[in-house]
């Protein structure tokens, strides 16, 4: 600034720089935010692409062991394709898991709230962790008829992921023998 000063330009200016640096402050923090969201969707991610090995290897091996026994022990074969199909469902459900992620992260997410009988939500997830929870007795305390407005899709999504971590993290003692 040159001189003489005039204090509505002096004061402009220290406005001018007083909001700027305000702004930076602001872009930092939301910087922060944003490497913060971007870190935990990527361990997010990351879980989930490790969880995806495990149906993988188990298709794998039901194939292989398909291949080995279909002429040799056919009777056999029935078991290791319901290993192998349900492997691919729970890897289907994986990828349908994080393209829900995305849609979630752009907004794109249309939730679609009905009405919906809990307790039948709550059977049909659990029929479909049965065959993970072979040694469990899982026992349902939900009134015969419980009308809730939810997505059925979203919601049978999260009980069987619930239910399939709490099954695998059951410790053996607890399991019947």
């Amino acid at each position: 600034m040159t001189k003489p000063f005039e204090p509505a330009e002096v004061e402009a200016r220290v406005c001018t720089h007083l909001a700027l640096r305000r702004q930076e402050r602001e872009l930092q923090d939301n910087l922060a935010k944003l490497t913060q969201l971007e870190s935990l969707r990527d361990s997010l991610v990351h879980m989930i692409v490790h969880d995806m090995r495990s149906p993988v290897s188990s298709i794998k091996i039901a194939i292989d062991l398909a291949r080995e026994k279909a002429q040799a022990e056919p009777e056999a074969l029935g078991s290791l394709l319901e290993t192998a199909a349900s492997a691919t469902n729970d890897l289907n459900e994986m990828a349908t898991q994080l393209l829900d992620i995305s849609r979630l992260e752009a907004g794109q997410m249309p939730i679609r709230k009905e009405p919906h009988n809990l307790q039948d939500s709550l059977r049909a997830s659990v029929r479909s962790v049965t065959a993970l929870a072979r040694d469990l007795r899982i026992q349902l305390a939900v009134p015969a008829s419980c009308l809730v407005d939810y997505d059925a899709d979203v919601l049978d999504r999260v009980l069987v992921n619930l239910l399939t971590n709490a099954i695998k993290c059951t410790p053996r003692e607890v399991r019947s023998e």
